[in-house]
C-alpha cells in the first residue's frame, strides 16, 4: 500500500554521526560551506498518514517498523519539494538528497533520522514515500519500500507525526569546526574526544542505539541475560541484576519453606488437638458407663469401637448419640443370636438401649466426677 508520512526537523548537532567523514569530504569538494539537515521520518508511536488510497487510518509505529524504515532509506534517495499526489517522481523538483541514516533513542523513543543535504530553512517537515503492510487495527507490521522524501513547510501542512520534534541544520564553514582545531589534520585522541563529549553535553543515547549498549534483556534458566551490546556493559548489568535476582528468588524459597514448615504444624496441631479431644471424650464415656446400669457386655461392646467419638458437637449429644448407636448394633446382634446377652440366654431378654439410664443421670455431675 503507498503512503506518505511527515515527520519534522531536530537539532543536528547531537546526531552528526550518522554522516560518514569520507560523504562529508566528498560533499566538501563541491561545495566549501555546505548545509545539511537532520530529520526525524518515523518514531515509536502514532501516525496519521495521508495514504494514496484515500484511506484514513492511525498506524501504530513499534521498534521494529521504526527500524525498518531505516534500513529501507538508502543513501541518495531523492528528497522533492512538497508531496505528490502519487509517489512517481515525474514532474517534481528533486531538492536534495539523503546522505546519511540512523535509529536513535530521543528522550527513549526510537526514532528513523536521515541527514538531507543540500537543506532548506524553510523547509522543517519531512515526508516518506513508499509502501508497507498493516494489520486492520493499524499496526504496522513491515516496511517494504521507501522510494522518496518530500519536505515542506509547517505552516502548510499538519505532519503525521504529531509529536515529532526538530532537529535542525547546520552550516561546515572553510574552517572545519568538527576537527581538530589546533592540527586540523590531526585525529583527536580517546581524551579529545571524551572533552568534546562532556563540553557538548553529549548523551550515550545520543552515541549509540539502547540495544546496541546493552542488547536484548532474556530471561533463561532463571537468569537475566543480556544477549548482543557492549560486552563490558552487559557484564556488569549481568552481575548487579542477577545478585538482587537471586535475593529475590532465596527469599521466595525460604518462604516457601516457612510455609511448608507452618503448613505442617498446623497439621502436627490439629492432630493433637483431635487426639487430645478423643482422650478427653473416651474418659467421659467411661465415666458415663460406669454411672449408668448397663450390662458388662453392653458395656464391653460400646468400647469395642471409638470412631464415632471423632464427630464435630458437642460432647454430650456427640457421646449420646454415639452410646445408642453401640447399643442399637448390640441389639440387633443378640436379636439375631449373634451375641448372647448378660442373662445367658441368646437373643432373650434384648436390653432396650436406654434402659441403663438411671434416674440420676445428670452430665453435668458426671463430668465433675470425671474430669477428662
Amino acid at each position: 500500500m503507498k503512503f506518505a508520512i511527515q515527520g519534522q526537523v531536530h537539532q543536528f548537532q547531537k546526531y552528526s554521526h550518522i554522516i560518514s567523514k569520507e560523504k562529508l569530504e566528498e560533499i566538501r569538494k563541491k561545495d566549501s560551506s555546505p548545509k545539511i539537515s537532520i530529520y526525524s521520518i518515523a518514531y515509536e508511536g502514532s501516525s496519521k498518514p495521508n495514504i494514496l488510497s484515500g484511506l484514513q487510518k492511525i498506524f501504530r509505529w513499534g521498534k521494529e517498523a521504526v527500524r525498518k524504515v531505516t534500513e529501507k532509506v538508502v543513501l541518495g534517495t531523492k528528497v522533492f519539494l512538497g508531496h505528490g499526489e502519487t509517489n512517481s517522481h515525474e514532474n517534481r523538483k528533486k531538492i536534495a538528497e539523503v546522505i546519511g541514516k540512523d535509529t536513535v533513542s530521543i528522550d527513549g523513543i526510537e526514532h528513523s533520522i536521515v541527514a538531507v543535504y543540500p537543506a532548506d530553512e524553510s523547509q522543517d517537515v519531512i515526508s516518506l514515500e513508499g509502501d508497507l503492510v498493516w494489520s486492520e487495527d493499524g499496526e504496522v507490521l513491515d516496511v517494504e519500500s521507501i522510494s522518496a522524501l518530500a519536505v515542506e513547510n509547517s505552516k502548510n501542512v499538519t505532519p503525521a507525526f504529531e509529536k515529532a520534534v526538530q532537529i535542525g541544520q547546520v552550516q561546515f564553514f572553510e574552517n572545519k569546526e568538527l576537527e581538530n582545531k589546533e592540527s586540523p589534520k590531526k585525529t583527536m585522541n580517546i581524551e579529545e574526544v571524551r572533552a568534546y563529549i562532556a563540553a557538548n553535553n553529549i548523551e550515550p543515547y545520543q552515541l549509540y542505539q539502547t540495544h546496541k549498549i546493552i542488547g536484548e534483556i532474556k530471561f533463561q534458566d532463571g537468569k537475566i541475560v543480556f544477549e548482543g551490546g557492549d560486552p563490558n556493559i552487559t557484564r556488569i548489568l549481568e552481575t548487579k541484576t542477577n545478585k538482587l535476582t537471586e535475593g529475590v528468588f532465596q527469599r521466595v524459597s525460604d518462604l516457601e519453606k516457612e510455609k511448608i514448615t507452618i503448613g505442617d504444624k498446623l497439621k502436627a496441631l490439629e492432630a493433637l488437638e483431635k487426639s487430645e479431644k478423643l482422650k478427653s471424650r473416651e474418659t467421659l464415656l467411661d465415666g458415663v458407663l460406669k454411672e449408668r446400669k448397663y450390662s458388662a457386655k453392653q458395656i464391653d461392646f460400646i468400647r469395642l469401637e471409638k470412631s464415632g467419638l471423632e464427630k464435630e458437637g458437642e460432647d454430650k449429644l456427640v457421646i449420646e448419640s454415639f452410646i445408642a448407636d453401640r447399643l442399637k448394633i448390640y441389639k440387633e446382634a443378640v436379636d439375631k443370636k449373634i451375641l448372647i446377652d448378660d442373662e445367658g440366654t441368646k437373643g432373650g431378654g434384648t436390653p432396650d438401649p436406654d434402659s441403663g439410664k438411671g434416674k440420676e443421670d445428670n452430665w453435668e455431675d458426671i463430668q465433675k466426677r470425671h474430669p477428662a
